[in-house]
């Protein structure tokens, strides 16, 4: 039975599993975000160059909409393996050791992960205490910062799951892309 036959039993996988439907979810979210972005650069770009009148502030929201996009995507990344990773060694070693080691990056990244949600928090709570806002705009920080905590939060639920599924079973794939079939 192959990789992707498991992956269509496994109870997590589906086009209305949770797991999908978060996907969905943050996925829109991330969309929105980039075409944000996408629109303010434009914007940004033609005024500068043909009307000598840059969008103000548009430093201020791509910075925002930055930190919005890259720790939204981090529970996806996250989920799918598909952080950069370089596999020189995979393949000298059997799948036995692959897996312990998968288990130590889990927990690796568990324990980095849980330093820096813990650091946000803390910066959120600093940001909202001093009413910190970007200066052109007046936009509060800590709604952000809290954001990035919270998606850090997720990342490690996730991380968790992750590590539950490779200490209890399925054998880790060679491939990072496809090596979430009980998350799928």
């Amino acid at each position: 039975m192959g990789e992707t036959e498991l992956s269509s039993q496994s109870p997590m996988a589906g086009g209305t599993s949770v797991w999908d439907q978060v996907d969905r979810v943050i996925g829109l979210l991330l969309a929105i975000t980039i075409f944000f972005m996408m629109s303010v650069t434009l914007i940004d770009v033609i005024g500068r160059y043909f009307f000598h009148a840059p969008l103000p502030a548009a430093d201020e929201l791509t910075k925002l909409a930055m930190a919005v996009s890259i720790f939204g995507g981090l529970p996806l990344v996250t989920r799918h393996r598909e952080h950069v990773t370089i596999s020189l060694f995979d393949g000298l070693f059997p799948t036995s050791v692959l897996k312990i080691r998968q288990v130590v990056v889990d927990l690796i990244c568990i324990g980095v992960m849980g330093g820096l949600c813990w650091r946000l928090i803390l910066q959120a709570q600093s940001l909202a205490d001093f009413n910190d806002k970007t200066l052109f705009l007046g936009v509060p920080l800590a709604p952000f910062a809290y954001f990035m905590a919270i998606m850090s939060g997720i990342t490690i639920v996730v991380l968790f799951l992750m590590l539950w599924r490779d200490l209890t079973g399925s054998k880790p794939s060679q491939n990072s892309s496809s090596n979430m079939s009980g998350l799928s």
